[in-house]
């Protein structure tokens, strides 16, 4: 998988910068929101749903459709949809967007 993110970005790079922005966005903004105390704690938190709220600001501000936190069991902490919190997807694959 992380081959193909590679071969992706290369090519994107050579073709069209707006295209590589774009593919770079995707792959570098969960690892920039990671670092984030406020999202980084949302998992281990005593009430993660009061994170909502943040995470639907974020979304709305970085022109996203949807942002979550997803714990190490799978189960989702938070959401900027409320509706997917406490769901498991810990079973189910998820494709990472370049």
């Amino acid at each position: 998988m992380q081959q193909a993110d590679e071969r992706a970005t290369d090519l994107a790079q050579r073709w069209d910068p707006a295209v590589s922005s774009f593919f770079s966005r995707y792959t570098l903004l969960p690892r920039a929101l990671e670092l984030l105390p406020s999202v980084r704690n949302i998992p281990t938190s005593a009430s993660p749903e009061s994170a909502n709220s943040f995470l639907s600001t974020l979304a709305s501000r970085l022109e996203l459709d949807a942002v979550y936190v997803i714990g190490p069991s799978g189960t989702t902490a938070a959401s900027s949809n409320e509706n997917f919190v406490g769901e498991n997807t810990g079973s189910v694959p998820i494709s990472r967007t370049p």
